[in-house]
């Protein structure tokens, strides 16, 4: 009986970190790589005074640092659950 439920606390344990894990993460991407890929998307689709954009290819550079950000969340997930099941 007593195995079983340190088992069980162990379980549960992982669960906490794996959760607070991943929500410490997102709270460092929201606040600081948000906020400097809008910056960049920003300027990379900033348009001078006569209305002519900056740069020539900007939305699509502003397109990719999107992605990348995107893909920077889908990572945290995948690296997450991966060190979640590879404990099982």
């Amino acid at each position: 009986m007593c195995v079983i439920s340190i088992m069980a606390l162990n379980r549960a344990n992982e669960v906490v970190l794996t959760v607070v894990t991943i929500a410490v993460a997102l709270v460092v991407i929201g606040s600081v790589l948000a906020p400097i890929a809008q910056d960049v998307m920003d300027d990379f689709t900033a348009t001078d005074s006569s209305g002519n954009p900056i740069y020539e290819n900007g939305a699509s550079w502003a397109s990719l640092v999107g992605i990348v950000v995107l893909m920077s969340v889908l990572a945290l997930v995948l690296v997450a659950i991966n060190g979640y099941t590879k404990n099982r």
